[in-house]
């Protein structure tokens, strides 16, 4: 993936840079309905630890997740990084978003790294914005770590 993309309008490049921001934010905050709203109605997560297709699929999921996170006494905090994006049409752009997992002890307040790992994203511009399409994980953190 090349540095930036000249056909990637800034203000596109600025909804996606929103986009993946709010991933962070809905989730990490338990606002499951609204993180999987950032994904197209047909759109896909692929994690190691699960994931669902379309929003009900999705938020069933980041429910259940955030239970067994909760269970152990922890909450999670992504940071997302780096991005790269690259067009594919008007509408559809790829990425690359590097990805550090941060889980905090919830009585102490101690960070623990997780992971770290590279988003692999479509985005799709739908009527409501930029939406993700497929958001899958590349675990290791290089350009060349596994899907």
């Amino acid at each position: 993936m090349s540095r930036r993309d000249p056909q990637i309008d800034p203000a596109d490049a600025l909804a996606i840079h929103d986009l993946i921001a709010d991933y962070s934010y809905t989730y990490d905050g338990f606002d499951l309905k609204d993180f999987a709203a950032l994904f197209t109605e047909d759109g896909q997560l692929e994690t190691p630890v699960g994931g669902g297709k379309g929003h009900a699929e999705i938020e069933a999921w980041a429910q259940a997740r955030w239970e067994e996170i909760r269970a152990e006494g922890r909450a999670p905090r992504h940071f997302q990084m780096n991005t790269r994006l690259e067009a594919v049409d008007a509408d559809t752009l790829r990425g690359r978003t590097q990805l550090l997992l941060i889980w905090v002890e919830v009585a102490t307040g101690t960070p623990e790294l997780k992971f770290v790992a590279d988003y692999i994203d479509t985005y799709r511009r739908t009527a409501a914005g930029w939406r993700i399409a497929h958001r899958s994980i590349g675990m290791g953190g290089s350009e060349g770590g596994s899907e």
